[in-house]
This record gives structure tokens, sequence and C-alpha cells, in this order.
């Protein structure tokens, strides 16, 4: 599953890749209800710098789901 707010870049996903594309904001999706039955999940992102400490506390708030994380940040978040 990928969540992209781009409208331009979710079409272009959409035609070229085979997964679930959800075109939203990721800091307004529900992201228990995405997978409400399943633990374990790992998440990949590579997150906006604009975003950065927002986007870590909503994804902390679904801390049960994962089962481990790979985030790439810009080098001044971290």
């Amino acid at each position: 599953t990928a969540i992209e707010i781009s409208p331009e870049l979710s079409a272009e996903l959409n035609q070229t890749l085979k997964f679930r594309l959800i075109q939203e904001d990721v800091l307004k999706v529900d992201l228990k209800s995405l997978y409400p039955a399943e633990k374990e999940i790992t998440l990949i992102s590579s997150v906006p710098y604009n975003i950065t400490s927002p986007l870590f506390e909503h994804l902390f708030a679904s801390h049960s789901l994962f089962k481990q994380y790979l985030v790439i940040v810009q080098k001044e978040v971290g």
C-alpha cells in the first residue's frame, strides 16, 4: 500500500505499478483502519522535510502495527 498526496504522481504510479494506492494526505489517513487485523507491517518511507515531526507523531500513534520502520529523512532533519 502506498499513500501519495500528489494527484499527478498518484496517476503516474497507478499506471505503472501494481499495488494499492491511496491518494490522500498521509497525516489524515487512519493507519489502523488500513490494516485492522494485521500486525508486524514493515513501513518504508521517504519523509518530506516539512512534515517530518508531524508524520513521526502520526506513525508512532499507530506503532503497534509496525514490526519495523525504514525511513529516509533529509540530512538537516537527521
